[in-house]
């Protein structure tokens, strides 16, 4: 069974190796797209014997900066991926990996699943320990599908939107929510200078109010991570 793994990266060495290094352990196939990072991004992927780099050209700028037209760039990806005649694509962020026990159990599911797409909930998190429960639903995310079975392209018509075209709904008959323990953790807002910087090169784009944070509202008080909740 050939399992690729998609990810579109922009200057995300912070992330890059922790993201490699996990998928490493149950991919046949790590595609990392590019965006057009300066700093180590590329360089620490490809020391990484399961991933292949390639490079999308178009960058835009917004009052310094950097961004990739999100539905092109993704595009550009999952054709790329699809010519390593995948059994299963799975599509992540790479600051966002699966527990442990997904980790372990994955393959095996995908093996035995009669289902097209494989749902997973997200756990974001702020900082390392804490997470929002509000933001955390069970399944909801579209983490793995048979592209022979289902298009799982990308709409092209806004720069900041991310948004599947074909991929059926999860109550469709052809989707497998998985529960908790197998999740993602979301690594999203790890630290003040993170959330700093996205606040501003999102405000910077217009994808974001003036007085908007990245941060969405409802997110609710974050709690500790359980126990269970671990990549390692």
């Amino acid at each position: 069974m050939n399992v690729v793994v998609m990810c579109c990266t922009l200057n995300e060495e912070r992330n890059i190796e922790r993201y490699c290094e996990v998928y490493s352990r149950f991919a046949n196939r790590i595609l990392i797209c590019d965006g057009g990072s300066t700093d180590a991004t590329i360089e620490l992927a490809e020391g990484f014997p399961k991933v292949e780099v390639i490079k999308f050209a178009r960058l835009m700028d917004f009052g310094g900066y950097p961004w990739n037209p999100l539905g092109e760039l993704h595009n550009f990806a999952y054709k790329a991926a699809k010519k390593f005649n995948p059994d299963w694509i799975i599509t992540d962020e790479c600051d966002s990996i699966p527990t442990r026990e997904l980790q372990e159990a994955i393959r095996w599911k995908m093996y035995k699943s009669t289902s097209d797409t494989i749902g997973v909930g997200r756990m974001y998190i702020t900082g390392v320990d804490y997470y929002f429960p509000n933001l955390s639903l069970m399944g909801y995310f579209a983490w793995a599908h048979r592209p022979n079975k289902i298009d799982g392209s990308y709409w092209e018509g806004n720069h900041f939107a991310l948004r599947r075209e074909h991929i059926p709904h999860a109550d469709s008959g052809h989707w497998q929510a998985l529960a908790q323990p197998f999740a993602l953790l979301h690594y999203g807002w790890p630290n003040k200078g993170v959330v700093a910087y996205k606040t501003m090169q999102k405000r910077a784009s217009g994808s974001l109010p003036e007085k908007g944070t990245p941060i969405p509202e409802g997110a609710g008080k974050p709690m500790p991570l359980p126990e269970w909740a671990r990549w390692n």
